[in-house]
């Protein structure tokens, strides 16, 4: 790979305020699409589906900070951070164990772009990359889709892992991404990889209607990342992961 490859500026003439809503983790793959965005020109603020607490927060939190601190100049970057784990007990009451995760997407499309419309975003933005887990097979990719008509953007869908892994490591994001920790309270030990659309849709509006919607929504956080005293932020995770520490010995 070219030494210049990273640090060539190829931000796009764009007059309008272009904004974008990003599904981040604060895992390896979310953080590097945000930055791909942000050199393209685009104002890119972040959503976060809270599953793991508070360490799930604020872990997310030091990964945000990183790229609001030392990649994004030209506006204020906001972290905002929707509490979904309400949603879980309804998937895993209603919804077959392959399909759950496909539904639990669909989910986090429609919320999201519930949102974006509230923070005048016109695109959503995933690190999803092709066939790098079950859910991310180009069919389930297009199932995903159809929970939204606002337009995904995947600037990821080509790369793997370790090309991924090395952007992570260059803009400065991969050791605060590998200490978030993986959260997923669906437990489904098998995906399907061709999910069925019409029985997601059949099962899907039993369980998150609008108004249900509305309610996460009107309950989630806002983050001013620039604000956030990065001092405090890493004195808050340490605390945390004492707490958890303490409870499991």
């Amino acid at each position: 790979m070219a030494k210049n490859f990273f640090v060539q500026n190829i931000e796009s003439p764009i007059n309008e305020r272009s904004v974008v809503l990003i599904l981040f983790s604060g895992g390896i793959d979310s953080p590097v699409t945000t930055w791909l965005l942000v050199r393209k020109g685009l104002e890119v603020h972040m959503l976060l589906f809270n599953l793991g607490g508070d360490r799930h927060i604020y872990g997310a939190i030091r990964v945000a900070k990183v790229l609001a601190d030392k990649w994004i100049s030209k506006y204020r970057p906001k972290l905002y951070v929707i509490d979904l784990r309400p949603l879980i007990p309804r998937i895993a009451l209603y919804v077959k164990e392959d399909h759950m995760m496909i539904l639990l997407r669909r989910a986090m499309m429609r919320i999201a772009s519930r949102f974006a419309r509230k923070i005048g975003a016109k695109a959503l933005a995933t690190g999803e990359s092709l066939g790098q887990v079950a859910s991310q097979t180009l069919h389930n990719l297009f199932v995903i889709n159809k929970a939204t008509e606002i337009p995904i953007l995947r600037p990821l869908i080509g790369f793997d892992k370790e090309e991924i892994i090395r952007y992570a490591k260059f803009i400065g994001t991969y050791e605060y991404s590998i200490k978030v920790g993986e959260f997923c309270p669906i437990g489904a030990s098998k995906i399907a990889t061709k999910a069925n659309i019409k029985y997601i849709e059949s099962i899907e509006n039993k369980i998150l209607n609008d108004e249900f919607i509305e309610k996460l929504i009107s309950n989630s956080l806002e983050f001013d990342l620039k604000s956030l005293d990065k001092n405090f932020i890493e004195r808050k995770f340490t605390e945390i992961l004492s707490q958890q520490s303490c409870k499991t010995q």
